[in-house]
C-alpha cells in the first residue's frame, strides 16, 4: 500500500511546509481584520437601535431589503432610510 493510498483511506492530509515569514504576514492580517471588524461592531453597539437591527440584518445576517421590511414589520422604503442612515452615522463613527 502507498503512502498516498493509505492517507486517502484514512482522511489524511499530507502536511505541507509553509514559509513562515508568508505565514506571519497571513497571522498580521487576519489579526488586522478582527481589529476593524471588533472596532465596528463596538460602534453599532453605539448606535440606536433601530439602526443595529437593520444593519446586523443586512450585512450580518445577509437578508435583503424585503426581508428585513418584513421581519420588522416595516416598509421596504423605510428599511432602506434606516439602512443609510445607519451607515451614514457609523461612517462618521468611523472617521
Amino acid at each position: 500500500m502507498s503512502l498516498q493510498t493509505f492517507c486517502e483511506e484514512n482522511g489524511l492530509e499530507p502536511i505541507t511546509l509553509h514559509n513562515p515569514d508568508e505565514e506571519f504576514m497571513e497571522a498580521r492580517e487576519e489579526l488586522e481584520k478582527y481589529e476593524e471588524f471588533s472596532e465596528i461592531q463596538e460602534k453599532i453597539a453605539k448606535l440606536s437601535i433601530k439602526y443595529q437591527e437593520v444593519i446586523a440584518l443586512r450585512f450580518f445576517e445577509k437578508k435583503e431589503i424585503h426581508e428585513i421590511a418584513e421581519i420588522l414589520g416595516k416598509k421596504e422604503g423605510t428599511v432602506k432610510s434606516l439602512l443609510h442612515r445607519g451607515l451614514e452615522k457609523l461612517r462618521k463613527m468611523l472617521q
